[in-house]
């Protein structure tokens, strides 16, 4: 189910700084002028599977770099590499092992990549990783920084997690609800899909559409996507 783009057979082209454009033969040359790319031979093309550990490394560049393509799959950075130890070390501890490799859900993504700059170029991408993308404008902050082990590094917001995450629910915040609240909040509803790499669950609507033009109130079941 496609969540913010038309279902179909749709091609995109993601520029290393995720600008996302429609494919183009205009589009491509266009970007080759801005890149200063004139020689076919300089260009290689690879195809690399996109997982868990590869979106959430993503999600952490688009936040802190203007090369998040390159920085994702082409880990010789060396300054980058530096960078993210940190980060990468308090992955390693902090993913759930066994939910990852039962996450099945995983995207091919086609690379165009300058050999001698060692630099991604742009991307080929369908409807869904570009879906896939778009979701992040969606994520709640705090979810951003719980997927990240509490180590986003965007301004003193790890800070702020790690306090409402030691206040005891019992003589400072309302109620473990509100806290789990904070600590894992959940997706707008409608704005997300049942292949979610991520696993980020969506808020369950308390309100829809009755068909006659009011709302009607809509009872939780155990599944979310069960309304009555």
């Amino acid at each position: 189910m496609e969540v913010f783009l038309k279902s179909g057979a749709a091609s995109f082209m993601i520029t290393d700084d995720l600008q996302i454009m429609p494919a183009s033969t205009a589009s491509l040359t266009a970007l080759f002028g801005k890149l200063g790319v004139s020689d076919k031979n300089e260009i290689e093309a690879k195809t690399v599977e996109v997982g868990t550990k590869e979106v959430l490394q993503l999600l952490k560049v688009s936040l802190l770099s203007k090369t998040p393509l390159t920085d994702m799959v082409l880990t010789s950075q060396g300054n980058w590499v530096k960078d993210t130890s940190k980060f990468e070390d308090s992955l390693s501890a902090k993913l759930d092992k066994k939910a990852v490799s039962q996450n099945s859900n995983s995207m091919s993504l086609k690379l165009i990549v300058s050999k001698s700059k060692q630099k991604v170029l742009y991307a080929e991408a369908g409807v869904k990783l570009v879906d896939f993308l778009f979701s992040f404008l969606a994520f709640p902050l705090g979810a951003v920084v719980k997927l990240l082990g509490g180590n986003s590094r965007l301004g003193c917001i790890d800070n702020l997690y790690k306090g409402a995450e030691n206040l005891s629910s019992e003589n400072y915040i309302k109620s473990e609800e509100c806290k789990n609240r904070l600590l894992s909040p959940k997706l707008f509803p409608y704005s997300g899909f049942d292949s979610h790499i991520l696993r980020v669950e969506e808020e369950c609507p308390k309100y829809r559409y009755d068909g006659f033009g009011g709302l009607a109130l809509v009872r939780n079941t155990k599944k979310s996507s069960d309304h009555q």
